[in-house]
């Protein structure tokens, strides 16, 4: 569970820096030194290139690879290593195709408005994914202070919030949005639909299989259809012996 908090922590710090509240960046000295050696030629001319982009991309890096390194304080050495792997791969590849394939450069699209609007919308994603990794943790402690129905509220009010601000109904920094594209619209449209869709949880009905793996295991009020025997196999044989039931053996972790 403390590997959770600390990534949960990391992420709704890491949001504000999209929202524009803090901004995170190296001295200008490490990035211009990093620069300038990556113009040298050759194997180091090629790995100081990479260090640059890491240098570079470190805002937008730091909330992943700060939870991935977050998992060696619990000895999970080999699943660090894995998502370091992962990271890096998936890092590498956008350039490996570049470099396999030189004209489709032109193509990418020009920096511009775009990108601020793709860096707020990973903001609202990334305080989303922090509820996730907060949940686990209650459930890890047993608190049950974060219920299905209040876990699927925060998630629809950010997810609304998102739409507001892809539709140009909320601007960046107090900052109107002019001119939103077709495809923000249809963004915002679909981020809108989510949040509903997370309402309709709220109401009590049952989600898809997948929404049902992210929200808590229990409600506000518990419908409870089968009485639940914890840690106790025998007494749940019993009880479904007794009741002529089935029996649903759940291994499920909290994380």
């Amino acid at each position: 569970w403390a590997t959770n908090l600390v990534i949960g922590v990391a992420f709704v710090v890491f949001a504000f820096s999209p929202f524009g509240i803090f901004t995170l960046q190296l001295p200008a000295v490490v990035t211009n030194a990093a620069g300038r050696a990556s113009a040298a030629g050759g194997l180091l001319g090629v790995f100081l290139m990479g260090a640059t982009l890491v240098v570079t991309s470190f805002t937008c890096t730091a909330p992943i690879v700060g939870a991935l390194l977050a998992g060696v304080a619990e000895g999970g050495y080999g699943r660090v290593a894995l998502g370091m792997a992962v990271f890096g791969l998936t890092m590498a590849a956008p350039f490996v195709f570049l470099a396999l394939l030189p004209g489709r450069v032109k193509a990418l699209p020009k920096s511009g408005e775009w990108m601020n609007t793709l860096k707020v919308s990973l903001g609202f994603v990334e305080l989303a994914a922090a509820l996730k990794f907060f949940s686990n943790v209650e459930l890890a402690r047993g608190w049950h202070v974060l219920p299905r129905e209040v876990f699927l509220m925060i998630w629809a009010f950010a997810f609304t919030a998102l739409a507001l601000y892809l539709l140009g109904l909320l601007g960046h920094r107090r900052v109107p949005v002019e001119g939103v594209s077709a495809t923000r619209n249809g963004v915002g449209l679909a981020s809108l639909a989510f949040a509903f869709y997370c309402l309709f949880g709220v109401m009590g009905f049952n989600l898809d299989p997948i929404m049902t793996a992210f929200e808590p295991p229990y409600r506000l009020r518990e419908i409870e259809e089968h009485e639940i025997v914890k840690d106790d196999y025998a007494q749940a044989m019993e009880l479904a012996k007794r009741e002529k039931k089935y029996v649903l053996v759940n291994f499920t972790g909290f994380t």
